[in-house]
């Protein structure tokens, strides 16, 4: 159950991803492969 939920989140993550790309490439270029890791300072 909790990796299909994971699952979910990341074709979510994916499909907004895919939104930024083709509105804003500059700053989906910005963002993070693996939004889900914690992020570097």
């Amino acid at each position: 159950m909790r990796q299909a939920l994971s699952t979910t989140v990341l074709t979510a993550a994916s499909r907004a991803d895919r939104r930024l790309n083709r509105r804003q490439p500059r700053y989906a270029a910005e963002l993070p492969r693996a939004p889900l890791s914690p992020a570097a300072p």
